[in-house]
């Protein structure tokens, strides 16, 4: 029961997010926070699999805002925090349908000619694809 009700926070979490993302093109920082306070209050165990997934896909994330500035700095904590609390398993599946959406994204902006120089919001790509795999 627990679960259910910390992962329909999660949702609401997330949908708060994209559209925070979505009209600001800003990402805040409580709304992260909140999602490591809920897997603490999660019932089951936090493992070395949870650090691990989080490093492991956070990384790639992270050098892709270093070096590129490709992505947000937000959007970086964001899949840091959601590998975070679903594990590497889910993790997995949760950037597998993330990419999966953003290539639909990214084909509907290349059918309707819009520029791919301008700014997106990527959180709900990232929410649909983490909201899939849960």
């Amino acid at each position: 029961m627990v679960i259910e009700t910390t992962n329909t926070l999660l949702v609401v979490i997330l949908v708060l997010l994209s559209y925070f993302d979505f009209k600001l093109l800003k990402i805040p920082k409580c709304f992260i926070y909140l999602i490591y306070i809920l897997r603490i209050i999660c019932p089951i165990p936090i493992t070395i699999d949870n650090f691990i997934s989080s490093i492991v896909f956070g990384l790639p994330f992270y050098l892709c805002y270093r070096f590129r500035a490709s992505i947000g700095y937000g959007d970086v904590l964001l899949i840091e925090a959601l590998c975070f609390y679903s594990g590497m398993q889910k993790s997995i599946m949760g950037i597998y349908y993330m990419g999966f959406v953003a290539f639909f994204f990214l084909c509907s902006l290349i059918l309707r000619r819009q520029s791919l120089e301008e700014h997106y919001p990527f959180v709900p790509i990232i929410s649909i694809g983490f909201f899939l795999a849960l």
